[in-house]
Formats: structure tokens, C-alpha cells, sequence
């Protein structure tokens, strides 16, 4: 029988994330001028982001494209868009 320690591993590996109102950064894309885009997520579908970047432009993405950094509470953490909503 797994102990509790093992299952809270498991459950933890599981959680999804939510991008919604956080910094990123768009990191190891499929597509290369992906690369690099830095803003606020300001709305999250099933498979899309839309970003307000930094220089005022909405740009949407596909999630699965690329990997992402995302800043919180003074943290930065590199995402894989296996860990998104």
C-alpha cells in the first residue's frame, strides 16, 4: 500500500496550472517568432493565450507551442505546456 507521502507526489504532478493575470515569457517554441514574447495574460482558452505585451500589441498563442516563465510573488518558474489549463 503507497504511503501518503508517495500520493501527495503523485497529486502534485497532476496539478494543472492557471496563467490567467501572471508575467510571462515565451520560451523553446515550436514556432520561432514565438520566441521571446513577454506580457500579461489576459484571457486563457482551452488551447489559446492572449497576451498584452509589452509594447501594447494583444498577441494570441497556441499553448502547447512553447514553454513559458512565469513570474510570481517574486519567483520565476519554467513552465511546460503539459502543466497548463
Amino acid at each position: 500500500m503507497p504511503s501518503k507521502k508517495r500520493k501527495r507526489r503523485k497529486q502534485a504532478k497532476k496539478r494543472k496550472i492557471s496563467l490567467l493575470y501572471k508575467f510571462v515569457e515565451c520560451v523553446n517554441c515550436k514556432n520561432r517568432y514565438l520566441e521571446g514574447i513577454r506580457g500579461i495574460v489576459i484571457e486563457e482558452t482551452k488551447n489559446t493565450l492572449k497576451i498584452l505585451c509589452v509594447d501594447g500589441k494583444v498577441r494570441t498563442i497556441i499553448k502547447n507551442q512553447c514553454w513559458y516563465y512565469v513570474k510570481q510573488d517574486n519567483k520565476l518558474f519554467l513552465v511546460p505546456p503539459s502543466r497548463l489549463r
